[in-house]
């Protein structure tokens, strides 16, 4: 299991005044994420026996994100985006570096 609580700020700079506009930004903020694993364990050469290690780490730290996207009916009170997003959070977890993702989302804008 896996999990993130961030807390971020961000600026995005729209690149038209179009209802359909393109924009980009990016923005940085402070985290905790947690990971959870089963490690599978077997001894023995003749009986084997098998069963799972839960290992636990988790830590706060430092992530940033940049995201481009394209937003749609920019000029109305209700708007919506599409977007890409890349996100890195700078806490090592299990000793595999910090997590990094690529996220692609659709948002509504009131």
């Amino acid at each position: 299991a896996w999990g993130m609580f961030a807390g971020d700020f961000g600026a995005f700079w729209i690149l038209t005044r179009n209802d359909f506009a393109p924009f980009i930004g990016g923005g940085a903020g402070i985290r905790h994420v947690r990971e959870d694993r089963l490690n599978p364990i077997s001894t023995g050469s003749v009986v084997r026996a098998s069963s799972n290690d839960l290992e636990e780490d988790s830590g706060w730290g430092p992530g940033v994100f940049t995201r481009i996207g394209i937003m749609f009916f920019r000029t109305y009170a209700v708007r919506m985006a599409v977007d890409l997003e890349y996100d890195v959070t700078f806490v090592d977890l299990h000793d595999n570096g910090p997590p990094q993702s690529f996220n692609f989302g659709v948002r509504l804008i009131f």
